[in-house]
């Protein structure tokens, strides 16, 4: 489906036809602008309808599926329908992307529709059990890619290539828990939350922080069920999943009276914990290496053809 708009303001139609398709949908529904002859691509959004379903604002970058289009097919775009993303928080939405093209053919805007499918998912899933008869044949379908904010955010592929749907969104954390072999539940703070800390400590705004730190405690409140119990433990795998964490964790009891994980199941995996911890250094100086330089495998190669030690007694 090619869309060309001969005449009018292209802008102001697209933005017309966004608050009416957001009215017709309701809160679930994300309508998107974006403006292609903007001089960093990173701040293309100029108009959003219910921007709180991936969390973006006007001035946000486009989605990595867009962003992967551009990069690969920019001579041949073609519009996308009815594909899966995932957010940040977990959410499921069914998506579609039209590029919008001048006279000559050339894509200048991009309109962006995404769906918050999750608890129709969930309904969906549970109604399936109801009347589900006998075993489905398994059916092989790629995953839904994630939704980011910044056209410069650090993407893990390995993991975005190995997460599967296995069935129920993943907010629900109960099942989420049940019958696996391996939990690892981590609370983070927002992304935004996240990258406006690293603004205020880089200004030395100490009220600023501290005006932050409130903020994220009464949204933590809002949260307080979100904890790894013994509870949720049982209903793993013969309630025996091991239970990870890069540490340090909120340990409900010990660090603080309400955290993240009971402090019986903290201690059951003690060693195992403190071992997969003592990588993160590792981890997190490869992650600096490939940010900084363009050809990390050549600077690997350079460092061992120096044969110089570089490890110290």
């Amino acid at each position: 489906m090619e869309v060309v708009i001969i005449s009018g303001s292209r802008l102001e139609v697209l933005k017309q036809i966004a608050k009416a398709l957001a009215a017709q949908f309701g809160n679930d529904c994300e309508v998107v602008v974006h403006d292609l002859s903007r001089k960093h691509i990173s701040n293309s959004i100029v108009y959003i309808e219910n921007g709180h379903v991936t969390d973006r604002k006007e001035g946000g970058s486009p989605s990595r599926v867009v962003l992967d289009a551009m990069k690969h097919h920019s001579d041949n775009l073609q519009d996308h329908l009815a594909y899966l993303t995932r957010t940040d928080s977990g959410r499921i939405l069914k998506s579609s992307t039209v590029f919008i093209k001048d006279d000559d053919g050339t894509p200048c805007y991009i309109f962006a529709i995404n769906y918050d499918i999750t608890n129709l998912l969930a309904f969906d899933s549970t109604i399936k059990s109801l009347t589900k008869c006998r075993d489905d044949e398994d059916s092989a379908a790629d995953g839904p890619k994630r939704i980011t904010h910044d056209v410069n955010e650090l993407l893990d592929e390995l993991i975005e290539q190995s997460v599967e749907l296995v069935g129920v969104p993943v907010p629900f954390m109960a099942e989420a828990f049940k019958d696996a072999d391996i939990v690892y539940p981590k609370s983070w703070a927002p992304f935004a939350a996240m990258e406006k800390r690293t603004d205020l400590y880089a200004k030395g705004d100490k009220a600023g922080i501290d005006a932050l730190e409130k903020e994220l405690l009464a949204q933590n409140a809002l949260h307080k069920d979100w904890a790894c119990t013994e509870e949720l433990m049982s209903t793993t795998k013969d309630g025996k999943a091991l239970y990870l964490h890069c540490l340090p964790a909120d340990i409900s009891g010990v660090s603080c009276e309400e955290g993240e994980v009971d402090g019986s199941v903290f201690d059951r995996y003690r060693d195992p914990l403190y071992k997969q911890a003592s990588f993160k250094p590792y981890i997190i100086a490869a992650m600096i290496f490939l940010a900084k330089f363009e050809n990390p495998q050549d600077i690997l190669t350079k460092l061992e053809a120096n044969k110089k030690a570089r490890v110290y007694e």
